[in-house]
């Protein structure tokens, strides 16, 4: 008697793809890739900071016009830059904003009231072959009160007042410490700028009575400013 095979039985083989199902399987788009959040790009973050900033300066009840203003120029000072007190002051003597809203119409179906802010240069105050007018102290647009904006700066880090210097590049003031005090505040607004980029010429903060004068920063200062 033969012996009986016990192999499986064979499946009959596949017929070849037809060349429609080819056609189809070429025009599937491929599969979406997972999105690393942990490498998401910076300005994302950045963006998205620098909104909730503007936010948060717009509703804020204790402000003056002036330091609104002046904190939402200082957004527009990118990292790895800086500028001065004075530049500030310039262009917040110089330069004012308007701002106009729509006004809502009574249908309940009406878009929002947008608002648009314009900035335009103000008229000189001193013509050609006048004698400039003396500012007091403390008036808005002079390096004192940038000063007292920046020191008294509710926003800070993300309102980047350490981003502003004094005219020779060197420090300034930073958290309520200054040229003639020194101190970690001092310090840490070089980190935190070095941090960002900038360079600094000079070692330690050494200078008038031991503190604070002895740095300063390289590159130009930033006068593009945007409010």
């Amino acid at each position: 008697m033969e012996a009986q095979s016990t192999s499986p039985p064979t499946s009959p083989a596949q017929p070849p793809p037809s060349q429609q199902q080819q056609q189809q399987q070429q025009q599937q788009p491929p599969s979406p890739q997972p999105q690393d959040h942990k490498h998401a790009p910076q300005s994302i973050s950045t963006s998205t900071r620098t909104t909730r900033s503007i936010h948060r300066i717009k509703s804020h009840p204790a402000l003056s016009p002036f330091r609104r203003r002046i904190y939402l120029v200082l957004l527009s000072i990118p990292p790895g830059r800086w500028t001065t007190y004075a530049a500030l002051a310039r262009y917040m003597a110089t330069t004012t904003t308007t701002t106009t809203s729509s006004s809502p119409l009574s249908s309940s179906n009406s878009p929002p009231s947008s608002t648009t802010t314009t900035t335009t240069n103000k008229p000189n105050p001193n013509p050609p072959g006048t004698k400039p007018r003396a500012k007091p102290k403390g008036a808005i647009g002079s390096a004192r009160a940038v000063g007292t904006a920046m020191r008294t700066n509710p926003f800070a880090p993300d309102v980047p007042c350490h981003r502003v210097l004094a005219s020779d590049g060197t420090l300034g003031g930073y958290m309520g410490d200054g040229p003639s005090t020194g101190g970690r505040n001092l310090q840490k607004k070089r980190e935190m700028l070095e941090a960002e980029g900038v360079r600094f010429l000079g070692e330690g903060l050494e200078g008038k009575k031991g503190k604070g004068k002895g740095v300063r920063a390289v590159g130009e200062c930033w006068v593009d400013f945007v409010g």
